[in-house]
């Protein structure tokens, strides 16, 4: 148990020496009055740089939504690749594009009313934009997706939509924060 627990350390240890490995997410709250729809998501995310242009992560996402009685409250697993595939401005400014397949499940409920499970799914491409402040913390922003977002009836009927196509709509634009060990 020793040897596997300092293998485990020295493993880290290793990982943030080379200022490789990153921790973050996103976070957003929206309120339509007009609608009575309240929206709040949080998405923390941790990923590895594995060279320059490649990387793996992925998000846990959480959405509660509210809308006209309808309450939602679901969770996705998102894991990505990411290929930057140019950076300029002394390497500051990079351009990238996710590959993603999640998955997730939840419930809804209207008024006394809970309906069956919620099961959503996607697979498709974000691109973004990353900005490093230093060799630390960064900001990223993606805009747009490409793909497949599937969902079932009960998520359907919680708000969900089941699509195919490009999307570079205001809905799909998301900022985050990184920090880079």
């Amino acid at each position: 148990m020793k040897k596997f627990i300092t293998l485990a350390i020295l493993a880290f240890s290793t990982i943030c020496a080379s200022a490789q490995a990153y921790v973050g997410g996103t976070f957003g709250i929206t309120r339509d009055i007009t609608d009575n729809e309240t929206n709040f998501t949080i998405a923390p995310e941790v990923g590895y740089n594995f060279t320059e242009r490649w990387a793996v992560g992925g998000t846990l996402n959480y959405t509660y939504n509210y809308n006209d009685g309808m309450k939602s409250n679901v969770f996705v697993i998102n894991p990505y690749a990411r290929w930057t595939f140019c950076r300029v401005a002394d390497d500051r400014l990079g351009f990238f594009v996710d590959g993603s397949v999640g998955v997730g499940g939840g419930s809804s409920k209207y008024k006394d009313y809970k309906s069956e499970s919620i099961v959503v799914w996607n697979i498709g491409l974000k691109p973004g934009i990353s900005f490093s402040f230093n060799d630390h913390c960064s900001i990223v922003a993606h805009v747009g997706f490409l793909g497949f977002n599937g969902a079932n009836r009960a998520a359907k009927n919680a708000g969900f939509t089941e699509n195919f196509g490009l999307d570079f709509s205001s809905m799909n634009l998301n900022f985050g924060f990184y920090y880079s060990f």
